[in-house]
């Protein structure tokens, strides 16, 4: 999470395990994570029970409505709205 003009803002991060070849794309695209979470304005969300929580609510209301988001999509919005970030992104279904 980082702030954005004061408001807190949710940057999508998945885990990297690196391939072991020596030039792998793996290590640079893990390094890179790396230098992101070292930013003193990024700070992780933790996924707890809260955040399951809102996740299984997230869930139910989508398949109520009949509206169905992929998983990952569904986390990050869990954990951006237990923690009061704002999810910025460019997928379609997102607007």
């Amino acid at each position: 999470m980082r702030s954005c003009g004061g408001e807190p803002v949710l940057h999508r991060h998945v885990g990297i395990q690196p391939f072991q070849a020596r030039r792998s794309p793996g290590r640079r695209v893990a390094r890179h994570s790396g230098v992101f979470l070292a930013n003193p304005v990024v700070h992780e969300i933790v996924i707890d029970r809260d955040v399951g929580r809102v996740y299984a609510e997230i869930v139910v209301a989508l398949r109520k409505a009949g509206t169905p988001l992929p998983t990952n999509d569904i986390w990050i919005a869990a954990a951006a709205a237990r923690s009061g970030a704002t999810v910025l992104t460019y997928d379609s279904h997102g607007s």
